[in-house]
This record gives structure tokens, sequence and C-alpha cells, in this order.
């Protein structure tokens, strides 16, 4: 993982770019069965300390290891059902 790590700091680096070690996040993706032989708590890179997340966001879609997105299919679920009441409500409050 460390030289993984290194190749994308070297990447970032040779196009003048930084990586901010406080911000970074790190998903690891595959199967349940895949993610269950993969033992890696945290590991540390320049001061931080890094931890697989169960769900993150990139470009506005929230992620999950198993890439089903059920976090950001609720979220636009809870947000539509919210929206159509305001819709209804909105309706009545019209002179």
């Amino acid at each position: 993982m460390s030289h993984c790590i290194e190749d994308i700091r070297n990447w970032v680096i040779s196009y003048r770019l930084m990586l901010n070690g406080d911000k970074t996040e790190m998903l690891l993706l595959g199967t349940k069965q895949q993610l269950a032989k993969i033992n890696l708590d945290s590991f540390t890179r320049d001061e931080s300390v890094i931890r697989p997340a169960s769900v993150i966001k990139s470009l506005g879609t929230w992620l999950r290891p198993q890439l089903t997105m059920s976090t950001h299919i609720y979220l636009v679920k809870y947000v539509e059902q919210h929206f159509t009441t305001f819709t209804r409500i909105s309706k009545f409050s019209q002179v």
C-alpha cells in the first residue's frame, strides 16, 4: 500500500500539485469476500493516520466499498420525498 501511495504522491508532485494528508480518504473496493481477506486498519503518511472509510463522497456521489451506492440512493429518495412535500404545501400557500 505504501508503494501505491508513494506512486500517487510522485505523480501529484510531477504536476505541481499537493496531497493534503488531513483530507485524504481511502476506500477499499471489492466484493465482501475480497474485502474480508484484507487486513488493513490504517497507515501513516506524512504524520497523518489514514483509515479505510465505510463510505465516502466523491464528485457528489456517495460510494461504499462494494460500490452499491445505497447511501447515495437513500439520500436522493429522502430529498425527493421532502421536495414533493414542499411542492404540495406551496400550492396551498399561493394567493
